[in-house]
C-alpha cells in the first residue's frame, strides 16, 4: 500500500519528473520511485493521467542515445519492475513513451550507427505496460473505459512516433 506523501495541487497542467545522472549512477531508485508511487495514490490517479513528462538529466554531453548507455538501461529496468505504470500517466504530447521504450527493450544499430528496436521487441514492451493497465483496472484504480481511452492513446503514439513497418507486419 502506498502512503500518502504528497499534496499536489488541484490545476496541474504537467507534471516533469527527472532523474538526476547521480541517482542513476549510484543505482538509486528511491527519490524517483517515491514521486511515481504517489500517482497511484486515490486522490492522484485521475488528476495526472496524460500528464507527466518523464526524463533523466546530466547526460547532454554524451554523444551516445540514453538507450545506448549501460547504467541508463538498467536503472530504468530497476525502476520499471517497481513502477510499470507509464502509459496511463506519461503525456502523448512528448517523448517519455519513446524515451521508455527503448531503454526498456533490447536495441539494434543499423548500418549508418542509428538505434531502433525490432517490431517484435516493442511489441513486448506494450503488451507488458498494457498488462499493468489492466491491473490498474483489477485493482479498482481505474475503469475499463479509461484503460480503453488509453490503450488507444498509446496505441496511436507508437503509431505516430514509429516506423510504420512495425505496425503493417
Amino acid at each position: 500500500m502506498v502512503m500518502k506523501n504528497t499534496n499536489f495541487p488541484s490545476g496541474i497542467d504537467m507534471l516533469v519528473v527527472q532523474a538526476s545522472r547521480e541517482y542513476v549512477e549510484a543505482g538509486n531508485i528511491a527519490p524517483v520511485l517515491k514521486i511515481l508511487n504517489s500517482l497511484v495514490e486515490p486522490d492522484n490517479i485521475k488528476k495526472f493521467a496524460d500528464k507527466m513528462v518523464f526524463c533523466i538529466e546530466g547526460y547532454d554531453n554524451d554523444p551516445r542515445e540514453l538507450a545506448e548507455i549501460n547504467e541508463v538501461r538498467i536503472w530504468m529496468k530497476k525502476l520499471d519492475t517497481e513502477w510499470p505504470y507509464w502509459f496511463y500517466f506519461c503525456s502523448p504530447y512528448c517523448l517519455s513513451l519513446k524515451f521508455l521504450a527503448f531503454v526498456l527493450s533490447d536495441v539494434q544499430k543499423d548500418s549508418r550507427g542509428q538505434i531502433f528496436i525490432e517490431g517484435d521487441q516493442l511489441a513486448k514492451f506494450m503488451l507488458k505496460h498494457f498488462a499493468y493497465m489492466n491491473i490498474m483496472v483489477e485493482n479498482g484504480w481505474i475503469s475499463e473505459e479509461e484503460n480503453i481511452r488509453v490503450s488507444q492513446k498509446i496505441e496511436t503514439y507508437f503509431k505516430e512516433n514509429t516506423h510504420p513497418i512495425i505496425f503493417n507486419q
